[in-house]
C-alpha cells in the first residue's frame, strides 16, 4: 500500500520540512546534528529620548551694591586749603613786625575753614579710618605748641577729633607738621574746619609775617556709608548663585556637568540705581566653560559702560551656549560681578550723592536649553519606550494598541504548531540582545505576550524571587502600561536591567530561561505573534553616570529552542496516495474480501515512541475508515534506544505489526484513493525529555494481504 521514511528534519518528506520558506531560517544544527530552533527579530524601539534630563533655569535677578565708599582726596587743590593770617593768630599788626623785630610771646585760638570742594558731606563707617591734616607755619616765627581740633560744621558744630604737638616740639617758620584725626563710626563730615590753639614765646622775627596754612588733607582707610562728593572710581564686587532645577538632574560633585547642544545666556533688564556710571561691569560664570572646559575657560560678559541712574539704559547681552559645559555643584550656578564706578574727580568734578546700599541689578536667564551630554546623577523617572498614541491618553501605552505595541510575527511557529501538535520544549530560552550608549543603569519593565494561531495568550513573567520578577507593589506604580485599557498586573509583567555602556557597537544580552521565568510555558504555546510594551525606569539607584543625546537603545529578541523536548500525544499528519479502487466492490462485483490484514514493517530511529493511525480517504477527502478502529488494539511502535547521558538515539527499533481488518472495513477498502498517516509521538515514560538530531528517522512499510471470495453463476 505505501512505504514511507520520515526524517525528523529535511525536505518535503520530513516531519519538519526545512525547505518551506517559513522554516528554512528557523532551524540550525550543530556539529553532531543536534537541532536548535532559532529565530531573531528586531524591535523598532527607536531612541530613549525621554531619558535625557530636562534642565530648567528660572530667570534670576543678580545685584551688586556699591558697598563701603573709599574717601582719600577731599579737595581738588593742594598747598593752601585754608589759612589764618598773622593778625588773626597773634592779634598784632603785621606792618609793625618784621625781621629782626621781636614779637612778644602769646597764645591764640583760630578757626580755619578748610576747602573740601570734592566733599560736601560724608557719613563715616567703622572705627579704623583717619585723616591727616598738614599745617604749614608761614607766620615768620617759631610756634612752641599747636593743638588742632577737626570740626564738622553744623547745628551745632561737632568736634571730630583732636591732635597736638608733643612736649618740647616746635614748628619753625617755613616748616610743616602733620596732625592725625581718627574717625568714629557714624561721624558726619561736612563744612570741615580746623580749630587751632597756637602758643609761642617772645623771639625775634625770622621772616616777614604771613599765614598759618592748612596745606594738605588726606584720608587713610576712610570709608563712608553715604557721601555727597566727587570721588575717585569705586571698585565693587559680589558673588551669588543661580538655582538650577534639581527635579531631573543633580550636580552632586564639582566634576558633574551638562554639555549644551543649543541654548543661550541672556543678560537683560540692567538697572543702575547708582548716581555714577559704571566703567566697566563684568559678570563672570566660573561654572559655564567653553572647551577644553578648564576653570580658565569660563564665560565672561563685559559691559564697557553702564549709564548712571536716570541717564539711559544699558543694552541686553545674549551669549550662545552651544558646546559649553555647565558645572553647578549642588545645582547652584555661581556668578561673580565686578565693576568700578566712574571717577568724578577727573574732569567735571561733579558732586554726586551715593549710598553704600545703592546697587545695580540685572536679570540672568539660561534659555532654550537642549542637552547634548550630561555627567552626574539623573533623577529616577519612568520613560515610555514605545510610541505613545495620544488617542488612548498621553503617558500610557496599551499592549493591544497596534500604534503603540511592538509586534513581531514568527509565522514558522504557527506552521510548526500545525504539524507537531503536543510537543513541549523542556529547555527553551529567549533572549534580548540590545545595543545602547546609555551610561546609567535603567530597568525595563515590559509586558510581553505571545499569541498562538488559536488566539491563546501567554504572558512572559519572571520567576518569583528571581531577577526578572515584578512584584505587585511595583506593578501598581506602572501606570504607563495597559492592556485593553486596564492596568497590567504583576503576572503580566517582566523586567530586565540595562547595564551602563558607552559603546553602542558592543551588544549586551539578557536571557530568559525556565530557571528565571516561565519561558517554557510561553514558548510551548508556540506564539506566532509576540507583542511588547515597555517603560524604562532610569537610574533607580541614583548612580552618577554619563548620558548622551541621542540615547540609543536598539533591541532584538531571539528565540532559541534546543529540541530537547517531551511529547505527550504529540501528532504529525501526512497524506499519501493509495489507490485501492481495484479491490472488489461488494455491492457491484461478484467478488468480495472475506479476510484482510494490514502488515506494518517499521524502523523507528526517533527517540520517541509512536502510535500509528491510518485514515483511509475517498476521492473527495472523506474518511472511508480508520485503522485501528475504536474496537481494535492500537498500533504502537516503541522508541529507539537512547543514550542515558546524551539523550541521543544509539540504535533504531525495528519490527513489524499486524492488524486484522473487520468485515465492515474490508467492504469499504475499494473506495480508498488516499491514506493519511497520523503519527502520535510520546516520550518514553522513563525519560522526561529527549534530544533530536536532524537525521533521526522513522520508516514504515504498509502492505495488505487478504482473501477474495468469488461467486460463480
Amino acid at each position: 500500500m505505501s512505504e514511507k521514511t520520515y526524517q525528523f528534519m529535511g525536505s518535503s518528506d520530513a516531519l519538519i520540512d526545512t525547505t518551506d520558506p517559513d522554516f528554512e531560517s528557523l532551524f540550525s544544527t550543530d556539529n553532531d546534528g543536534f537541532i536548535r530552533l532559532s529565530k531573531e527579530e528586531d524591535f523598532d524601539f527607536g531612541e530613549l529620548d525621554g531619558a535625557i534630563p530636562e534642565i530648567d533655569v528660572d530667570p534670576t535677578s543678580v545685584n551688586a551694591s556699591v558697598g563701603e565708599i573709599a574717601l582719600n582726596n577731599f579737595s581738588s587743590s593742594s598747598g593752601n586749603l585754608g589759612s589764618a593770617g598773622f593778625q588773626s593768630v597773634t592779634g598784632l599788626d603785621p606792618a609793625l613786625f618784621g625781621p629782626p623785630t621781636t614779637i612778644p610771646g602769646g597764645s591764640e585760638t583760630v578757626e580755619i575753614d578748610i576747602s573740601t570742594d570734592y566733599l560736601q558731606s560724608a557719613t563715616i563707617k567703622g572705627n579704623t579710618g583717619s585723616i591727616t591734616i598738614d599745617v604749614t607755619n608761614e607766620l615768620g616765627f617759631t610756634i612752641d605748641d599747636i593743638t588742632l581740633r577737626l570740626i564738622s560744621g553744623g547745628s551745632p558744630d561737632v568736634t571730630l577729633g583732636t591732635d597736638q604737638m608733643g612736649a618740647g616740639e616746635q614748628l619753625e617758620d617755613g616748616n610743616s607738621r602733620s596732625f592725625q584725626i581718627n574717625f568714629s563710626d557714624g561721624d558726619v563730615l561736612q563744612n570741615l574746619k580746623a580749630e587751632v590753639d597756637v602758643s609761642w614765646n617772645s623771639q625775634p622775627m625770622e621772616d616777614d609775617p604771613d599765614e598759618l596754612i592748612v596745606s594738605q588733607l588726606e584720608g587713610q582707610n576712610v570709608v563712608a556709608s553715604q557721601v555727597e562728593a566727587a570721588i575717585k572710581a569705586q571698585e565693587f564686587s559680589t558673588s551669588g548663585s543661580v538655582a538650577i532645577d534639581d527635579a531631573n538632574f543633580r550636580f552632586e560633585d564639582p566634576t558633574h556637568y551638562i554639555q549644551i547642544a543649543t541654548g543661550e545666556l541672556q543678560i537683560d533688564q540692567i538697572v543702575n540705581d547708582i548716581d555714577l556710571g559704571i566703567e566697566p561691569l563684568i559678570i563672570s560664570f566660573p561654572g559655564i566653560r567653553r572647551a577644553p572646559y578648564n576653570p580658565g575657560d569660563s564665560v565672561t560678559v563685559q559691559f564697557d559702560q553702564i549709564p548712571r541712574s536716570g541717564s539711559g539704559t544699558a543694552p541686553d547681552e545674549s551669549i550662545d551656549l552651544s558646546d559649553v559645559r555647565i558645572f553647578a555643584e549642588d545645582n547652584k550656578l555661581v556668578y561673580n560681578i565686578k565693576g568700578a564706578t566712574e571717577n568724578t574727580q577727573d574732569g567735571s568734578g561733579d558732586i554726586r550723592t551715593i549710598n553704600e546700599s545703592d546697587q545695580m541689578g540685572a536679570t540672568v536667564g539660561i534659555n532654550n536649553l537642549a542637552i547634548d551630554e550630561a555627567f552626574g546623577v539623573v533623577v529616577p523617572r519612568n520613560v515610555i519606550v514605545n510610541d505613545d498614541d495620544p488617542s488612548n491618553g498621553t503617558d500610557v501605552v496599551d499592549l493591544f494598541n497596534d500604534n503603540e505595541a511592538q509586534t513581531i510575527t514568527i509565522d514558522a511557529l504557527e506552521d510548526l504548531s500545525d504539524q507537531l501538535d503536543g510537543i513541549e520544549f523542556t529547555n527553551p530560552e529567549m533572549s534580548i540582545r540590545y545595543f545602547t550608549n546609555i551610561g546609567i543603569p535603567a530597568t525595563i519593565y515590559a509586558s510581553i505576550v505571545g499569541v498562538d494561531a488559536g488566539g491563546n495568550r501567554v504572558y512572559l513573567k519572571g520567576s518569583q524571587g528571581g531577577p526578572h520578577y515584578v512584584n505587585s507593589t511595583t506593578a501598581d506604580n506602572l501606570d504607563e502600561l495597559n492592556a485593553n485599557g486596564s492596568k497590567l498586573d504583576s503576572n503580566q509583567l517582566i523586567k530586565f536591567t540595562i547595564s551602563p555602556s558607552q559603546d553602542p557597537a558592543t551588544p549586551q544580552f539578557v536571557s530568559f530561561d525556565k530557571s528565571n521565568s516561565n519561558v517554557d510555558e510561553f514558548l510551548n504555546n508556540l506564539p506566532s505573534d509576540i507583542r511588547l510594551v515597555s517603560v524604562a525606569t532610569v537610574n533607580e539607584s541614583l548612580q552618577e553616570g554619563t548620558i548622551t543625546d541621542p540615547v540609543e537603545f536598539d533591541p532584538s529578541m531571539s528565540v532559541d529552542i534546543p529540541l530537547d523536548l517531551s511529547a505527550n500525544s504529540a501528532s504529525y499528519r501526512d497524506t499519501v496516495e493509495v489507490d485501492l479502487g481495484d479491490l472488489p466492490d461488494p455491492e457491484q462485483d461478484d467478488q468480495r474480501l472475506t479476510e484482510g490484514t494490514i502488515h506494518i514493517d517499521y524502523t523507528n530511529g526517533l527517540p520517541l515512541g509512536t502510535t500509528l493511525n491510518l485514515v483511509l480517504l475517498d476521492a473527495d477527502g472523506n474518511e472511508v475508515t480508520r485503522i485501528p478502529s475504536s474496537s481494535q488494539d492500537p498500533l504502537t511502535i516503541g522508541s529507539a534506544t537512547v543514550d542515558s547521558g546524551s539523550g541521543f538515539v544509539t540504535e533504531a527499533n525495528a519490527g513489524n505489526l499486524s492488524i486484522s481488518l473487520e468485515q465492515d472495513q474490508l467492504n469499504l477498502l475499494n473506495q480508498t484513493t488516499d491514506m493519511e498517516f497520523l503519527i502520535g509521538l510520546n516520550t518514553d515514560q522513563n525519560r522526561s525529555s529527549v534530544r533530536l538530531r536532524a537525521e533521526d528517522t522513522i520508516s514504515v512499510k504498509i502492505s495488505l494481504s487478504g482473501s477474495v471470495e468469488s461467486t460463480v453463476n
